[in-house]
């Protein structure tokens, strides 16, 4: 069974308390500017009806698919540098005024996605060395 992975414009800490009024964010990614620059980027990337994608490298398949208010949440399949390389290429693709964290389905622990990370920053939380 695949790890699930998630970035999302908000902490996951956020939805521990089930008292929390939540958290809003203006984050709207189009999905059609996201799969052309993403295309730009890895030649081998395809997009699937209901905004789904994979891109396959070397061997090495990551996949993803938008969700939520503004398709604001993105959920990732995938491990190695090249999941690493994607999550910090998402980042520059994402207006750095919007924060971003990464965080592995059913837990609370997340990296914040600052301007600047790295793809070490990201294979080290995530366990993808290079």
């Amino acid at each position: 069974m695949a790890t699930r992975w998630y970035i999302t414009p908000y902490d996951p800490v956020h939805w521990k308390d089930e008292h929390s009024s939540g958290v809003e964010s203006e984050l709207v990614v189009n999905v059609w500017d996201f799969s052309q620059q993403a295309r730009a980027k890895w030649p081998s990337y395809q997009d699937y009806p209901i905004h789904s994608w994979d891109i396959i490298e070397d061997g090495v398949e990551i996949s993803g698919n938008f969700d939520g208010k503004g398709f604001q949440i993105l959920t990732l399949e995938g491990t190695g540098n090249l999941f690493n390389q994607f999550v910090t290429w998402y980042r520059t693709y994402i207006p750095a005024k919007h924060k971003l964290f990464l965080f592995i389905e059913g837990s609370w622990d997340s990296l914040e996605l600052v301007d600047g990370i790295t793809d070490d920053d990201v294979g080290q939380f995530a366990g993808f060395g290079r």
